[in-house]
């Protein structure tokens, strides 16, 4: 994967190729890009891209992507259907909501916890990167615009979710409440992996993503993109 300038952020670009896992850490003060490195001696190495090796596990890690936006579907996985009550069906298409981009953080971030929240919420789900501006696509031309895929941690300020009515601005929008990465991961079957979430070293929650999804990424890609442009970097939970 490459990077390049648009004004006042740093975007992903689309390179085509095997299995790659790029991250941006800040190391003095400056955020570099790097890359996983997969094989040999330095296999699980942070290679940076001026050829410095790093130690991968200990970094400060910043947010891969720098999104126009982030959108959010309000029900993607199955189980989250069953608590909720709200099972969609199979007639019906998503609703979103949108995140805005502060609510990012690195992997590994400090969540900023308000001082009149009591309760914070988390859902170990997996971040959709775009590659290249996409508008009006089918869903088996989305795959194209994807430039990977990311863990997320997608916390939510709980006390606010009854005062707010169905508003997700403070509940899901607030600062740091949106952990991404470390990298951005291509090239793996996105069905096959399995999404665990742990706390304390506890495993709270763990599925095959291809179980719990209902909607795949390239539909929802779609979906969106029949009304919204999606531009390189933009983030789909």
């Amino acid at each position: 994967m490459l990077s390049f300038e648009f004004p006042f952020n740093e975007l992903p670009a689309v390179m085509r190729g095997p299995r790659v896992e790029r991250r941006r850490v800040l190391v003095g003060g400056s955020a570099f890009w790097g890359t996983v490195v997969e094989e040999g001696a330095d296999a699980g190495q942070l290679r940076l891209d001026d050829g410095r090796m790093l130690n991968a596990e200990a970094q400060h890690y910043l947010p891969p992507v720098s999104p126009s936006k982030i959108i959010a579907v309000h029900i993607s996985y199955s189980s989250r259907s069953h608590e909720t009550r709200n099972k969609p069906k199979p007639t019906e298409t998503p609703t979103y909501f949108t995140k805005p981009p502060t609510a990012l953080n690195g992997h590994g971030g400090q969540i900023l916890k308000p001082a009149d929240v009591k309760y914070l919420n988390y859902e170990g789900e997996y971040a959709v990167v775009i590659g290249k501006a996409c508008r009006n696509v089918t869903p088996d031309e989305a795959w194209d615009f994807i430039e990977g895929f990311c863990p997320a941690l997608d916390m939510g300020l709980q006390d606010f979710r009854d005062t707010d009515q169905g508003s997700m601005l403070r509940v899901k929008g607030a600062d740091t409440l949106l952990p991404i990465g470390p990298g951005i991961v291509r090239g793996v079957d996105l069905f096959a992996q399995t999404l665990r979430t742990t706390v304390n070293g506890l495993v709270v929650q763990e599925a095959n993503i291809g179980d719990e999804t209902i909607w795949g990424p390239h539909y929802v890609i779609a979906d969106i993109a029949r009304h919204i442009t999606l531009m390189p970097g933009d983030v789909i939970l």
